[in-house]
């Protein structure tokens, strides 16, 4: 074989050929070597990070087991101590009301957490036939509001001295918590009722309206100036006077009621509340009590317990 100006080809071209396509087969061998290495060490690599990362997970694991145990029995002992601090706290309120003579009296108390803020006392004094009532709030929920509502049942102790002077009541639970609220506050209502004459005395410290309901259905509202109680806000407290007749009610609430709210973000507000008291005026304490709550519990839905809700209802009998 001859090409064009060349002779025939000679034997070393073919073993020069033969030379570099083995240098090049030993080179790629070699590269591929490289490359095999390569991915052989990267997955030791893997294998040792993977064998790593599922040690720490399980040690993680255990960790994250031993907090969830540690968790569940720190919550059940929370439970425990919330279920006695609520007994405590139950035990603050009225457990049998007083024989009344010329009155029925019945209240409802709803927490919102096992223990709550809302407070209420009814005291009979014999002696000059006084009937009184006391209803407050202590802001927020839980524990920090239950132990002020405890220490303000401890302030009340035995009022019947102030019988007929209830701003003068609302002035000394000021002055007791002077210092001791830390940035809360607490709103109250006092009501006292001459059970010979019917003659009635509303103080009021930032609370809701004491409302009367007259035995023919219609609802007044009273709110004596006076605000909240805060230690910040040094004040005094007014009274204002009522006459009630026989089958007449004095209704005394917390905002947990009027506040209340359905799914849509309604307020159940004092119109509902007051068209509600209207409708069942003719029932005794206990049944209207009841006929509120389930009002208000028909008109929150899926949405219960939003608040801490009290509701004190006294019947004047003449």
């Amino acid at each position: 074989m001859s090409f064009a100006g060349f002779g025939p080809a000679q034997p070393w071209v073919n073993e020069s050929f033969l030379v570099l396509t083995l240098l090049f087969s030993l080179a790629l061998a070699k590269r591929y070597a490289e490359v095999f290495r390569a991915l052989e060490k990267s997955e030791g690599k893997l294998k040792s990070l993977n064998e790593s990362l599922e040690t720490k997970v399980e040690e993680r694991t255990k960790i994250i087991e031993l907090q969830k145990a540690e968790l569940v029995q720190k919550g059940r002992i929370l439970a425990k101590d919330l279920s006695i601090a609520g007994k405590i706290q139950n035990a603050l309120l009225p457990r049998e009301l007083p024989v009344i003579p010329n009155a029925r009296i019945s209240y409802r108390y709803k927490p919102m957490m096992e223990i709550g803020g809302d407070l209420l006392d009814v005291i009979y004094d014999p002696s000059i036939s006084s009937l009184g009532m006391f209803i407050g709030d202590v802001t927020g929920h839980g524990v920090s509001a239950a132990l002020l509502a405890s220490m303000l049942k401890m302030t009340l102790g035995d009022w019947s001295i102030l019988l007929q002077d209830p701003s003068s009541l609302l002035l000394h639970i000021r002055n007791q918590f002077e210092g001791k609220l830390d940035g809360h506050f607490i709103t109250a209502t006092l009501v006292t009722v001459d059970l010979r004459s019917g003659k009635t005395l509303i103080a009021n410290a930032g609370h809701p309206e004491c409302l009367v309901l007259r035995k023919g259905g219609v609802v007044e509202f009273y709110r004596p100036k006076g605000v909240a109680i805060y230690e910040a806000i040094p004040t005094a407290y007014q009274t204002e006077s009522v006459d009630l007749l026989p089958g007449d009610k004095v209704v005394l609430y917390t905002d947990g009621i009027p506040d209340s709210r359905n799914s849509e973000g309604e307020f159940f507000g004092e119109d509902r509340l007051s068209d509600l008291l209207r409708k069942n005026s003719f029932r005794p304490p206990e049944e209207l009590c009841d006929s509120v709550l389930h009002g208000v519990q028909a008109f929150q839905g899926e949405f219960q317990h939003q608040d801490d809700m009290a509701l004190l209802v006294m019947e004047y009998l003449g």
